[in-house]
């Protein structure tokens, strides 16, 4: 089993693995080059065992998690967090515990639309496809960008500048041209998707 684990900074990103195939291996193994704190949900670990990763903990529902244990006895030490129905809770309880500031997150974006990120108090950044979606804890939010930069912007009540709508992809944005792009929403916090190059 490889390990990807160097020296760490309790200021590292931790990676929470969801769902695997919402990203192509390649990119996560970039992400795992940082040299995370390694969550991986229950649904993700016969592919994380897979790829020979080291991982730091694991989220298993309370029952039938015997078999897991056994796969996972290579893993040592690991911190298994027991569930029993919300995993999603019982995942930001320990990242809450463990005072992560920002979690990476594999997994498709119906995720960012099951839970409230707002008063958490972590930065969440969701990889999935070629995009890079983070929920921005302000109501303005500004960056340079080429021109033909994608965004996906799930939210309705927005101000735009520098950004046109594509009409046959609702939700879809394009920058017009090199320079600053602005979004403003009327309540703090939301979610911003922008193509990875």
């Amino acid at each position: 089993m490889s390990s990807h684990h160097i020296v760490r900074e309790s200021q590292e990103p931790a990676l929470w693995i969801m769902q695997p195939q919402a990203c192509d291996y390649a990119f996560i193994q970039e992400l795992l080059e940082w040299s995370p704190w390694v969550l991986v949900s229950e649904a993700a670990l016969t592919d994380v065992l897979g790829w020979g990763v080291k991982i730091d903990a694991v989220l298993l529902q309370e029952s039938g998690n015997e078999l897991w244990l056994e796969k996972l006895q290579e893993q040592t030490p690991l911190e298994i967090i027991v569930y029993q129905q919300d995993s999603l809770q019982s995942g930001l309880d320990h990242l809450l515990q463990k005072q992560v500031h920002t979690v990476h997150v594999v997994a498709e974006p119906i995720f960012a639309e099951n839970f409230h990120f707002d008063h958490t108090g972590i930065e969440w950044v969701l990889f999935y496809e070629d995009f890079k979606m983070i929920f921005y804890l302000e109501s303005v939010w500004k960056k340079w960008v080429p021109q033909g930069q994608l965004f996906y912007l799930p939210e309705k009540n927005l101000q735009t500048s520098n950004l046109q709508i594509l009409k046959d992809k609702p939700g879809f944005y394009e920058a017009i041209q090199d320079g600053f792009v602005e979004i403003c929403t009327p309540e703090v916090g939301f979610w911003l998707s922008e193509k990875l190059n």
